[in-house]
């Protein structure tokens, strides 16, 4: 029998800068006044269109509990059974301001050596939206499992029943307002581009005179079942090429819920940040370590929980819907190995060939959500601003793929210190359940649309590799290996996003200009490289030193994709260069380690406009973390972890490296940890 438990609290903070909609293209109607050529000249240059800041605080509180066991009923047979139970709580608080400057009129700017950017800007009848809200979320899993294993001459089978589910309670209350034509406002990158410094005059503006636009609780609640079963066999042949086989079978099916609801408090038009409490406080330190001197600090908050506690809703909270989208997801797999080995005196061989076959069902529908603030009375007459269209969209897939494999490692004889490890499969990656879920969600006040797309393909690889591997210590320990890899890739899932115009007229809504998100397929792509890595423990050196040892790979990755408008991309995610370095210390119960990673810059997604422009890339990055472990001879275990000691931040930008996509500001992170094994 094991029983086990862990528990973990994390407290966290971070401050994020973000431009959401991309940058936008100065035109003839962006300008203040199209005759003056000052400003004409500025006529094609991107400048930022909606500078977002953000800053969050809160925790997360965890619970884990295991329980297995084991029995052996006979000497060939043994039985288990296995449950866990995973509780978790989580509480966040945000403050965010946008100044979405593509709905003002530029009347002053300047550009850089390109004349491409516009490094700063003056613009006049801006809009500003500052939202206050806090999150609530409750998650808990159970889930069992019961199997066997019979292992009688020649024979090992095993066979496994499982379940499990899982729930998410989410809470949320809103507080936002927004200030139409905020006067004469502007951004300036100069200083620093991941940084832009921004100011409104908003930010200064009496809490009496910002009327509160929304007040509002809303609710969520995601589910997860998932039943599956597998039966495997295997068969050992003795001494010839072909020393076992082995073969099974695996299904599963899991089937994902959610519903919403949403109610508004009746009195949010006629209330001001005056009348509620400050919110999440803001004290001018945002960002203070590492932004220049006069980025935005500190704007209006409120605290929505209370406001809308003392200004409820006079409407009963229902879910809008049973089912906003439900979809299930049913998978077959059979599969069959054999495994190999030989000595022709010369070389030793050994591996194993096989092929699996997956089948892959999937099925449900969702909704097509619009929240607005111009939804006439006849479409919203409970004025929550929001409404289900009739229409459900809905998913009906099957498609069924064949997995071969086969690897192989040759040496001069079993054990011999150099070998040679070949390598050749097809993979299969499934897209994920936010990616194909059939619901709409649209925001006119955004001009956004976020949806998925019920009809992606799964993406598959052929995947070939050659790996030479030399073991230079008796306990194989240590040792020098390099791999070369070659990927050719169909189908594959990238985020996108692009501009469409489109109208609701079912629900009184004029045509307007959307950002959509959504997924897509991404076409054919190679990816191709070489890895490097080297491990020894220290153990030829004397005394104190030969308690430590090192580790460090490097990665070298070449590839491309064109997309469907001829534009080359490098594949989503891949980094031309990344390499990894860890010194460890190993002596008695005391265990460190010192690990610094690397990675070049990274296409994080790909853009869908025709030239390919806005495509969002991850800028090149090195984190530095300590790991130290005590383990005491009566089980106690002490941990304590000091994360990106550097303070390195997370940046991605959109084509070049000086327009800013998103920055979280974030420092070190510590983690203490208390164990005990009895």
């Amino acid at each position: 029998m094991l029983l086990a438990g862990t528990y973990e609290k994390r407290d966290r903070s971070l401050q994020k800068l973000e431009e959401n909609i991309g940058w936008q293209t100065v035109d003839a109607g962006t300008l203040l006044d199209s005759s003056d050529p000052d400003l004409a000249a500025l006529i094609g240059a991107a400048y930022p269109g909606r500078p977002r800041q953000e800053q969050r605080s809160g925790s997360a509180d965890k619970l884990n509990l295991n329980a297995k066991i084991q029995y052996a009923a006979t000497d060939t047979l043994e039985l288990s059974l296995n449950g866990f139970y995973t509780e978790e709580s989580r509480d966040e608080d945000r403050a965010r301001i946008q100044v979405d400057f593509s709905r003002g009129r530029l009347r002053d700017g300047a550009l850089d050596a390109s004349g491409e950017t516009l490094t700063e800007g003056r613009f006049d009848r801006q809009r500003v939206d500052m939202l206050n809200f806090t999150r609530l979320a409750d998650i808990e899993t159970v889930g069992a499992t019961g199997g066997f294993e019979w292992d009688p001459d020649n024979w090992k089978v095993e066979g496994e029943l499982s379940y499990s589910s899982s729930e998410e309670n989410f809470r949320e209350w809103r507080a936002s307002t927004r200030v139409n034509r905020d006067g004469v406002g502007g951004y300036s990158i100069t200083a620093d581009p991941q940084y832009p410094v921004v100011d409104t005059p908003a930010t200064m503006a009496d809490p009496a005179s910002l009327s509160i636009q929304n007040l509002d609780f809303q609710r969520r609640i995601i589910s997860l079942d998932e039943s599956a079963a597998k039966l495997d066999a295997e068969r050992q042949l003795g001494s010839g090429f072909i020393s076992s086989v082995k073969f099974g079978g695996r299904f599963s099916s899991a089937e994902y819920d959610r519903k919403q609801g949403q109610v508004a408090s009746p009195d949010a038009g006629g209330l001001t940040y005056a009348d509620g409490e400050p919110g999440f406080v803001l004290d001018g330190s945002f960002a203070q370590d590492f932004a220049p001197a006069g980025i935005l600090n500190m704007w209006p908050t409120v605290d929505p929980r209370p406001f809308y506690e003392a200004h409820p809703s006079t409407d009963t909270f229902v879910f809008d819907d049973e089912n906003l989208w439900t979809i299930t997801e049913d998978t077959s797999a059979i599969y069959g190995m054999a495994n190999f080995s030989a000595d022709t005196g010369a070389l030793f061989l050994r591996g194993n060939a096989g092929v699996r076959g997956v089948q892959t069902k999937y099925s449900g529908q969702g909704r097509v959500n619009i929240q607005s603030t111009i939804l006439p009375d006849e479409f919203d007459p409970d004025g929550n601003d929001e409404v289900f269209l009739d229409d459900q969209p809905s998913i009906d897939r099957d498609y069924t793929e064949w997995l071969p494999s086969f690897n192989v490692v040759a040496s001069a004889h079993d054990g011999a210190p150099f070998q040679v490890r070949a390598a050749i499969s097809r993979a299969l990656s499934r897209p994920t359940i936010n990616e194909i879920n059939p619901g709409v969600e649209v925001n006119t006040d955004d001009g956004d649309i976020v949806r998925g797309n019920p009809a992606l393909d799964p993406f598959t690889a052929w995947q070939y590799d050659l790996g030479f591997e030399y073991y230079f210590t008796g306990d194989k320990e240590g040792g020098l290996t390099a791999t070369l890899f070659h990927k050719d890739v169909k189908n594959f899932i990238a985020p996108v996003t692009y501009s469409e115009t489109t109208a609701f007229p079912q629900v009184g809504l004029p045509e307007q200009t959307y950002l959509v998100s959504t997924f897509k397929n991404g076409g054919e792509a190679t990816i191709q490289g070489v890895e490097i890595g080297v491990q020894t423990p220290f153990t030829f050196l004397p005394g104190f030193w030969r308690d430590f040892g090192v580790y460090a790979n490097y990665t070298y990755t070449d590839s491309e994709f064109v997309d469907d408008n001829g534009n080359a991309f490098r594949f989503p995610g891949a980094s031309e260069n990344a390499y990894n370095l860890v010194a460890y210390y190993e002596r008695g119960g005391f265990s460190g380690r010192l690990a610094y990673a690397f990675r070049s810059d990274f296409l994080q997604t790909t853009s869908g406009n025709a030239d390919g422009s806005n495509a969002i890339y991850g800028e090149e990055q090195g984190r530095l973390d300590l790991g130290l472990r005590y383990r005491f001879e009566n089980g106690l275990r002490l941990s304590f972890d000091a994360l990106n000691l550097t303070e390195e931040q997370a940046y991605t930008y959109y084509d070049r490296a000086d327009r800013y996509q998103s920055l979280d500001v974030e420092g070190r992170i510590y983690t203490v940890g208390l164990g005990w094994v009895f």
